[in-house]
C-alpha cells in the first residue's frame, strides 16, 4: 500500500485564465504559465505553515515545518474528451530527500487528489487518495530517470485514448488506465520540510505525431 502523506493538509484553490500571447502561438495551448508575474492568480502568502511567491520566473512553495503537505491548484478549460499533455518543471531547491513533491489534479479537497510525485532519493509514485482510499501504485518505485536531490526535474502526464503516460525528464515510467477528473485543476504538492520553484507549468492539446 502507498504510504499516507500525513495530517495537517493545506490546499489553496486559484481561479486562471491562459496566457494569451502563448494562445496567439500555439493553438491547441490550453494553459501556461512561466511565472513571470502573476497574471493567473496564484495565492501568494506567507504563513506558519507555508509561504508561495513568485519570484524572479518561479512559483516558490514552502512547506515549513513536519507533518502534512501543501498543495496549490488552478482552474483550467481542459476537455477531457480529446487526448492532451500536463507538464511542469520543478526544482526541489532544499528539504528531506525521501519525501515527495511534484503535479496534481482533479483536486476536489484536500482528502481528493490525484498526484504525481518523486522524491530526491529518486523514487517516484502515481495515484488518487479519496479520502480513506488509495488507488494507484503500491508504493514508491526507483527510477533512475529521476535527477536526485536538489535538483530540476520535468514531470509530464500525457492523455492518449484510454490511456494515462507518465513520463519523468522525458522518459516513460508508467502507464495505466485513463480516469476522468473533476474538477478540471492542475496544480503543485510538495510535503513535509520542503521548498521547490516550479519554473513552469502547460497544459496542451495532444495530436496525433
Amino acid at each position: 500500500m502507498a504510504r499516507h502523506l500525513g495530517i495537517g493538509v493545506l490546499i489553496l484553490l486559484a481561479s486562471c485564465s491562459s496566457l494569451k500571447g502563448v494562445g496567439k502561438l500555439d493553438p491547441d495551448i490550453v494553459f501556461f504559465d512561466d511565472f513571470l508575474d502573476n497574471r493567473n492568480g496564484w495565492l501568494i502568502e506567507d504563513t506558519e505553515r507555508t509561504r508561495s511567491d513568485i519570484e524572479l520566473g518561479d512559483y516558490v512553495i514552502v512547506k515549513k515545518g513536519r507533518r502534512g503537505i501543501s498543495l496549490r491548484s488552478i482552474q483550467c478549460e481542459l476537455n477531457q474528451e480529446e487526448d492532451f499533455i500536463i507538464e511542469a518543471i520543478i526544482a526541489k531547491i532544499e528539504g528531506h530527500d525521501d519525501y515527495g513533491y511534484g503535479m496534481t489534479w482533479g483536486t476536489t479537497n484536500t482528502r481528493d487528489t490525484y498526484k504525481f510525485m518523486i522524491t530526491g532519493e529518486g523514487r517516484y509514485i502515481y495515484g488518487r487518495m479519496k479520502y480513506s482510499d488509495w488507488h494507484g501504485m503500491d508504493g514508491f518505485e526507483t527510477s533512475g530517470f529521476v535527477h536526485p536531490g536538489n535538483a530540476t526535474n520535468k514531470l509530464t502526464m500525457r492523455k492518449v485514448g484510454s490511456r494515462l503516460l507518465l513520463f519523468i525528464n522525458d522518459h516513460p515510467v508508467y502507464e495505466t488506465e485513463f480516469e476522468a477528473f473533476s474538477p478540471n485543476n492542475v496544480g503543485f504538492i510538495l510535503e513535509d520540510s520542503m521548498k521547490i520553484e516550479v519554473e513552469s507549468l502547460a497544459v496542451r492539446k495532444l495530436h496525433d505525431e
